[in-house]
């Protein structure tokens, strides 16, 4: 289709003819989906919605084709391509759903009647571009998110659960029903066909990461898609910052504390006009001779390129046992004291 979008329906003397069509100011088309929004659904849907090379997502009504609204993927304009858009209801709440190329998930909440969108949340189900497709499951309706990490998302008390699958990677899912395999799912990957079904849809599943060190705290940054974490090594009797990838939770950088400096907390966070994330750590030094850490450090990292690097650093008179973002500055639990820091952007 292009940059154009048609509609068609068939007639008495035509298989198929032409109803109305859209432009979208000539923007090329990736994927598209009118799914009835009901739930289960109708018969007519009043709403389509497209997915353009441009990392946008528009809403159509149908069967006139009206652009109702608009919204961008996560680049304005520079994003990652959508691979698949979906319309769905979870629970009777209206949602749309878009995959994207690099293993991205979009999802909003619709309003069918004014066709508009709302509460835009984004999460990484993979790294592999995501296919969609609605299932039955005990009456409810649920989303099988094919990747490299395949996914069942469903709704509970008005929340979207994400429940990972126990297979490697599913490229195309469909609902499969028959007396050998009653409210079954076709998977489909590079090499195999399966034929199966969720057992327990809500089963915790757990993935352990064997780290070769003591554990203390960990944040995560979705802008980076990386974890950092604090870790105490005894066999060297050194503290370090290790910096994670949020999906495959390889190691892709470690930062070593100096001497006797231990990490004590740890957080995400951008400062009053400067949108970039960082992590900051704060430490303090622990010495035999003293009850109580005298001396810290609060560190400010930059995630770049699977590194991590170190921005700035504020000696401080105490250990740094707690860290909050605060109205664009920086709080800390600093021994018995609270202290507020300004972040000051060096050109």
């Amino acid at each position: 289709l292009g940059g154009a979008l048609g509609g068609a329906q068939g007639g008495a003397h035509a298989l198929i003819r032409e109803t109305a069509s859209a432009s979208l100011d000539g923007k090329e088309i990736a994927c598209l989906d009118c799914t009835p929004l009901s739930d289960p659904g109708d018969a007519a849907a009043r709403l389509c919605a497209v997915g353009t090379w441009t990392a946008e997502v528009f809403l159509l009504t149908m069967p006139d084709l009206r652009v109702v609204t608009t919204s961008p993927l996560g680049g304005g304009g520079g994003g990652v391509i959508p691979r698949a858009v979906l319309l769905c209801s979870f629970e009777g709440t209206p949602h749309l759903l878009a995959g994207l190329g690099d293993g991205a998930l979009h999802t909003f909440g619709v309003d069918p009647e004014a066709g508009t969108l709302r509460d835009g949340k984004s999460l990484s189900l993979g790294t592999q571009p995501i296919t969609l497709r609605t299932f039955r499951s005990k009456g409810a309706t649920h989303v099988f998110a094919g990747s490299d990490r395949p996914t069942v998302i469903y709704g509970n008390n008005g929340k979207l659960i994400y429940s990972n699958v126990n297979l490697r990677e599913v490229l195309h899912a469909c609902p499969f029903n028959c007396d050998a395999f009653p409210d079954s799912l076709a998977l489909a990957s590079e090499s195999d066909l399966t034929i199966g079904g969720i057992d327990d849809i809500q089963k915790l599943h757990i993935r352990t990461v064997p780290l070769g060190e003591q554990p203390r705290r960990i944040a995560h940054q979705p802008e980076t898609r990386t974890y950092a974490a604090l870790t105490e090594n005894f066999d060297v009797d050194a503290a370090f910052v290790r910096l994670f990838d949020d999906v495959t939770f390889e190691t892709l950088c470690k930062f070593r504390l100096e001497p006797d400096e231990q990490d004590s907390s740890v957080i995400s966070c951008a400062f009053a006009d400067d949108p970039r994330a960082y992590y900051v750590v704060g430490t303090g030094y622990s010495l035999p001779e003293e009850p109580e850490p005298t001396r810290g450090r609060i560190l400010v990292f930059r995630a770049e390129d699977g590194k991590l690097q170190l921005v700035a650093e504020k000696e401080v008179k105490g250990a740094v046992y707690n860290l909050n973002a605060f109205n664009g500055k920086l709080l800390a639990g600093i021994n018995s004291k609270v202290e507020l820091f300004r972040w000051v952007s060096r050109g």
